[in-house]
């Protein structure tokens, strides 16, 4: 996708909702590049939200770009509710939402990635551990695209990511990229919108 094809496709939303994240290993020579495009595209388009979650590595360094721009347009999506020292940006958490809305994400997780149903079964029965925290993140990682009618909090409309190219389908992101795919949300890689800037 050029970026004239993504910027019609931005422009086809009233409030779009653009993802901005990726692998917590960012190439030292691209590390610049992320935070060039988030500058970019949060000046291109002001009516747009951003979402990440906030992770070191590509969310942090995508997120820098936009906080510079408009800090209020700016959304954390975490797994575990707390208090956030981010003022203007908006935050939602996994851990808020009903149980049903839960169930819902369980199975879209789940068919997005199968092999992780094991990880998520072992999630609902709460017992905490290891295995337990690093589901609620996969789990997360999943809202961020669908998101919540209960906490109004609208689909990712479109996700641009930086992948880790030794392990591009695997962790979190991973996860995240099959669950837009599922739900038919375009994905954007580094590979395209790094000839955007």
């Amino acid at each position: 996708m050029n970026f004239n094809e993504f910027t019609k496709l931005v422009e086809s939303f009233e409030k779009p909702v653009i993802l901005l994240e990726g692998s917590r290993n960012v190439l030292e020579n691209d590390i610049d590049s992320l935070t060039i495009l988030a500058v970019k595209l949060a000046e291109k388009f002001p009516q747009a939200l951003f979402r990440s979650g906030g992770a070191i590595g590509s969310d942090n360094l995508f997120t820098q770009g936009v906080l510079q721009v408009k800090r209020e347009n700016m959304q954390f999506v975490l797994p575990k509710s707390k208090k956030t020292a981010s003022d203007k940006t908006t935050t939602f958490f996994f851990d808020t939402l009903s149980e049903s809305e839960q169930e819902e994400i369980f199975t879209l997780a789940i068919e997005a990635t199968p092999a992780y149903k094991g990880l998520i079964d072992f999630y609902k029965k709460k017992k905490p551990g290891r295995i337990f925290y690093k589901t609620q993140y996969l789990l997360r990682d999943a809202l961020k695209v669908c998101g919540s009618e209960t906490l109004q909090m609208n689909r990712a409309d479109v996700g641009c990511f930086y992948i880790n190219s030794d392990k591009p389908n695997g962790g979190g992101t991973g996860h995240t990229i099959r669950v837009c795919r599922l739900l038919k949300v375009p994905v954007i890689e580094q590979t395209e919108w790094m000839k955007w800037i």
